[in-house]
């Protein structure tokens, strides 16, 4: 991903943005993707470099080749570090309260992709919420992407997270519920099952912490906020929830939200990360191998 490439417009993007047109070289990337691709690559149009909305010609040749400044620049978000990498896949840690991808205010995993990847074009393969901790994968070519996407599809990536519920689940349980994730804060889980398996969550409790259980809950291809809503749907919100949780443990005051993504599997690649909460779960994990 870090070798150069170069082409010619073709009439079928004449007229159009730069950004759409390097979908000639990087056809499994998305849109906010080839964006992206500013931060750690050189783009030029007849040898001048241009921004993502330059209006590209037919005939014109672009030009991408990594930046000379890559390996040089450094993340401003501490505590971001490679758990487990691939030929094709990488994952990463993200401590709570950093966001996974790049916004108005700097500090996200998206960021601190180009010191982590110097001289390669990685890209998020998922997004932890804002106060979730734990393993954020990265594809390191639009191959792996599309593989990443092929796999999930297929059912078989494995996502496990810890959390921390509110209540005493004794329990496991398949969570079915359909989710609306229409665009507002909160998503609704619904009353009719989703019929695929793929969007369900298996939740299995691990054990008791004071009026908590801590449980893990295993999906193959979620949703937005699919395990919080899901947890809180069935009556056991996580503890610090500001969104789902129960009054007394949710809002600002809440130290930690206690959802963790633990372990990722898939074929050629695993990776697993403990979360870093004041709550020791290594014994519980023992206990339910």
């Amino acid at each position: 991903m870090g070798s150069e490439h170069h082409f010619e417009v073709t009439r079928d993007f004449d007229g159009l943005r730069l950004d759409a047109a390097l979908a000639v070289i990087f056809p499994d990337l998305g849109l906010r993707a080839r964006r992206a691709l500013w931060h750690r690559m050189d783009i030029r149009v007849q040898g001048r470099s241009c921004p993502p909305a330059f209006k590209v010609r037919a005939g014109q040749i672009v030009d991408v080749t990594p930046r000379s400044d890559v390996g040089k620049r450094k993340t401003a978000v501490t505590g971001i570090r490679v758990v487990a990498e691939s030929s094709l896949f990488a994952a990463l840690f993200k401590p709570a309260r950093v966001h996974s991808v790049r916004g108005k205010s700097p500090g996200s995993v998206e960021e601190a992709l180009t010191n982590l990847f110097p001289g390669e074009c990685p890209v998020l393969l998922n997004r932890l919420d804002y106060l979730t901790s734990g393993l954020v994968l990265v594809g390191r070519s639009p191959d792996a992407r599309a593989r990443y996407l092929e796999l999930q599809e297929s059912g078989k990536v494995l996502k496990t997270y810890l959390a921390l519920v509110d209540g005493q689940a004794d329990h496991e349980i398949c969570i079915k519920r359909a989710i609306d994730s229409a665009k507002r804060n909160k998503v609704r889980v619904l009353s009719a099952d989703n019929s695929d398996p793929i969007r369900h969550t298996m939740v299995t409790p691990l054990g008791r912490i004071g009026k908590h259980t801590l449980v893990r809950a295993a999906i193959r291809k979620g949703q937005r906020h699919q395990i919080r809503a899901h947890l809180a749907a069935c009556c056991y919100p996580i503890v610090g929830d500001p969104l789902y949780g129960k009054p007394g443990v949710q809002g600002d005051n809440a130290i930690t939200m206690f959802l963790h993504h633990l372990d990722v599997r898939m074929p050629h690649f695993h990776a697993f990360c403990l979360p870093n909460w004041h709550v020791d779960v290594r014994g519980f994990l023992h206990q339910n191998v």
